[in-house]
C-alpha cells in the first residue's frame, strides 16, 4: 500500500482552524523570532474572525506556550509599538476593576515595515528618544538574564540589546573611562531601557527626582523600587502618569512608586471629586459670603 493512502490531508471545511497573514511569515517572523511568532500565532488563534479582537489573559498565553507572563508582556508591547496590534484596557463598570486587555489584530497595511523594525533603535536612523530598542529575545536570540543586577542598567552600557562585546573595541575602552555622574543622563538611560520595569522607574524619577549625587547611590535607590515597578509593568505609561498627577495634586501625604501601585487601579475621577469636596471646592452646599 502506498504511503499516500495511509494518511489523510487537512480538511479546511472542518472546524478547528484560524488564519494568519502570509506577510507575517514572509517578512516579520525573523525579526520577532520563534517566541514572538508563537505569541502572535496565539493571538490569531484567539481572535474573533469578524472583529479580529481577543482578550486572552497573559497568563493563559504563557501557559499555552510554556513561557513566562513577563515574556508575553514584552512581545505584546513590541507588537503594539510596531502596529501589529492595538491594546485596550477596560474596566468593569460595576466594580471599577481592570479587566483583561483587549487585543485587536491590525490590518497589515498598518504594520511598520520590516526595514523600520530592523533599523529600530539605531540613533543615526531613529531620533525619537521616547522609543526603546528591541531586545535580543525579540530578535530570536538568547533570553535576557532575569537577574536584576544594576550593572546591566547603567548609562555606560551601550550594548543595550545584549550582543557580545569585543573587549578590545574602542567603545569598551571609552566605557571604562571614568565619567562624571549625571543624574539627568542616568534617568534618560532608564527611560530608554528595553526593560519595562527600569523604564517605569525612569518616568517616575522624571517626576520625583531622587536626591543622589553618584551612580552607586542611584543604583541603591533603584533597587528599592524594583518590586513596585515590576508590579506596574502591565499598566500603560499614560495610566502611570495619570496616577502620579493625581497624587501630586491631591495627596496630603508623602508618596512614592509603591503608592502609585496602590492607587493605579482606583477610580481617579471619583477620588478627585471627593478631594475637591473635602477642600471646599465645587461643593454645591458651601455657603458663599
Amino acid at each position: 500500500m502506498e504511503q499516500a493512502q495511509l494518511f489523510k490531508g487537512r480538511d479546511k471545511r472542518k472546524k478547528g482552524w484560524f488564519w494568519m497573514d502570509n506577510e507575517y511569515l514572509n517578512g516579520y517572523a525573523k525579526h520577532f523570532g520563534a517566541v514572538g511568532t508563537a505569541i502572535y500565532v496565539s493571538l490569531c488563534r484567539h481572535a474573533d474572525n469578524e472583529t479580529q479582537k481577543c482578550f486572552p489573559a497573559q497568563e493563559q498565553i504563557a501557559e499555552e506556550l510554556h513561557i513566562t507572563p513577563r515574556t508575553v508582556r514584552r512581545y505584546l508591547k513590541l507588537f503594539e509599538q510596531f502596529h501589529l496590534i492595538s491594546i485596550e484596557r477596560e474596566k468593569d463598570p460595576r466594580t471599577k476593576k481592570w479587566l483583561n486587555n483587549v487585543y485587536t489584530l491590525l490590518d497589515k497595511s498598518e504594520w511598520a515595515t520590516p526595514e523600520e523594525i530592523a533599523s529600530y533603535g539605531k540613533p543615526e536612523e531613529n531620533n525619537d528618544t521616547s522609543q526603546r530598542k528591541i531586545t535580543t529575545e525579540a530578535r530570536g536570540h538568547q533570553r535576557p538574564n532575569k537577574e536584576t543586577h544594576i550593572n546591566n542598567t547603567h548609562i555606560n552600557n551601550t550594548n543595550i540589546v545584549g550582543e557580545p562585546q569585543n573587549p578590545n573595541s574602542e567603545v569598551n575602552k571609552i566605557n571604562k573611562e571614568e565619567k562624571p555622574f549625571s543624574l539627568e543622563e542616568y534617568i534618560q538611560s532608564l527611560i530608554n531601557n528595553p526593560r519595562r520595569d527600569l523604564h517605569i522607574i525612569g518616568i517616575y524619577w522624571q517626576r520625583k527626582r531622587p536626591i543622589v549625587d553618584n551612580k552607586k547611590a542611584a543604583e541603591k535607590e533603584l533597587k528599592m523600587l524594583l518590586k513596585a515597578s515590576k508590579e506596574l509593568e502591565d499598566f500603560s505609561d499614560d495610566r502611570i502618569y495619570e496616577t502620579m498627577n493625581y497624587l501630586e495634586d491631591y495627596a496630603d501625604f508623602k508618596w512614592n512608586l509603591y503608592t502609585v501601585r496602590k492607587y493605579i487601579t482606583e477610580d481617579l475621577d471619583n477620588l478627585i471629586y471627593k478631594a475637591k469636596l473635602k477642600n471646599g471646592r465645587n461643593d454645591p452646599f458651601r455657603r458663599k459670603f
